[in-house]
Parts: structure tokens; C-alpha cells; sequence
């Protein structure tokens, strides 16, 4: 319970004199990995923003753009770096050789999807993101698809914060809850937009293409 106060003490100290930059600065700081919540951040400017500390709509553009802008320079460190960042040992805390696989699959299956869907999965989102600058994609497309994905979780847990800013410290530990049935979802949204996609690629015919295909590598 104590590691919930001391934080919220400290926003509130800070906050009650104005100091929106203090949003600002910690969730950039998130974003690269410091051991700063972003949902705590962003619970606290939804319950302050309630309670009048806060002006709703600065607080809130505060926080989406402090979200979407911490992202953005991790992937353009990221970019920067190139294949210089696995050996760099930040880096190479966040894309650990069992989990580089997986991600540089999943990202050149999926390129944006995978950056949209990866913002809501815990532990995955920053080496994505990162991994999406070291593959050089596009800086556009990833501002893109991270703000349309920020466009899901954010006001969601602004407007937690707001409706129960008198019980944030319960609700910062519920809210791993919410975000699994988000994650859910998610899942589920993905897998029926990759089996049209691949019933789409066999012409309606998918049990065909499936037989086909192992047929093929069996003759390999």
C-alpha cells in the first residue's frame, strides 16, 4: 500500500501548483523505461482533474501527448542506433535474445498491426516499439498506428481515474484486470482479422490451400 501513497503524495505536492509539465515529463520518462506506471500517471490526472486540481482537457491532452511522444523518441533512438541497439546494453535489456525472435516475427508479419496491438500487451510494448525503429520503419506509420492504438487505452484510464478518484489506490490494483480483458479482446479481434485475411488469400478456399501447402512441404 505504501509504494501507492509515497507516489501519489508526491503528484499531489506538485500538481496542486499547476505543474502539468511534471505529467508530461514522467510519462516520456515511462516510456524509455524508467520504473514509472504510465496508468498510475494517468490515473492521477484523471482523479485530479476530478477533484479540481487539474483542468480536464489540458490534463488529458498532457497525458496522450506525453504517452505518444515517449514512444516516438524510443523508436527514433531506436532508429538511430540501427543494429548498433542489440549491442547496446539498454537495449539489450529490453530485446533479450529467448524474445528477439519472437518480435522480429511477429513485426514482419504484422509491421503497424503488430506496433497497435503491442501498446496493450505488458512487458512487450517498449521492445516492439523499439524494435520497430531498429527495422527503420517509417516514422509516420509509427506515429500512426501508436496514436490510434493510445486513442484505446488512455482515456480509458483518464476517465477510471476521474470517475474513481476516490478509491485510486484500489483501482491502480484492479487495473491489471481491465487491461487482461482488453488484451483479450485484442486477441480475439486478431485472430478473426488474420483468418480473413487468409481466406481472402485462398479465394475462399482455405481447407484447399491448407492441403496444398503441406502436400508442398512434405515433397521439401
Amino acid at each position: 500500500m505504501e509504494r501507492l501513497i509515497l507516489p501519489f503524495a508526491f503528484f499531489q505536492a506538485l500538481l496542486e501548483r499547476g505543474s502539468y509539465p511534471i505529467f508530461f515529463l514522467l510519462l516520456i520518462s515511462a516510456g524509455l523505461g524508467a520504473p514509472v506506471a504510465e496508468e498510475l500517471v494517468v490515473l492521477t490526472a484523471g482523479a485530479f482533474s476530478r477533484e479540481g486540481f487539474t483542468i480536464w482537457w489540458i490534463a488529458f491532452a498532457v497525458c496522450y501527448l506525453g504517452v505518444v511522444v515517449g514512444d516516438v523518441i524510443l523508436f527514433l533512438t531506436a532508429r538511430k542506433l540501427g543494429g548498433a541497439a542489440f549491442r547496446h546494453p539498454r537495449f539489450q535489456k529490453l530485446l533479450p535474445p529467448e524474445r528477439l525472435e519472437k518480435l522480429q516475427d511477429f513485426y514482419r508479419r504484422r509491421g503497424g498491426l503488430a506496433v497497435f496491438v503491442g501498446r496493450h500487451i505488458p512487458g512487450v510494448r517498449s521492445p516492439l516499439f523499439a524494435l520497430a525503429g531498429i527495422n527503420r520503419m517509417d516514422l509516420k506509420r509509427f506515429i500512426f498506428w501508436d496514436a490510434l492504438s493510445a486513442c484505446i487505452n488512455t482515456p480509458l484510464v483518464f476517465w477510471l481515474g476521474w470517475t474513481f478518484s476516490d478509491r485510486l489506490e484500489r483501482l491502480h490494483d484492479q487495473l491489471t484486470h481491465v487491461e487482461h480483458w482488453v488484451i483479450l479482446a485484442l486477441i480475439v479481434g486478431f485472430a478473426i482479422y488474420t483468418a480473413y485475411s487468409f481466406w481472402r488469400s485462398t479465394n475462399g478456399h482455405p481447407i484447399q490451400e491448407a492441403r496444398r501447402r503441406l502436400s508442398h512441404r512434405k515433397a521439401r
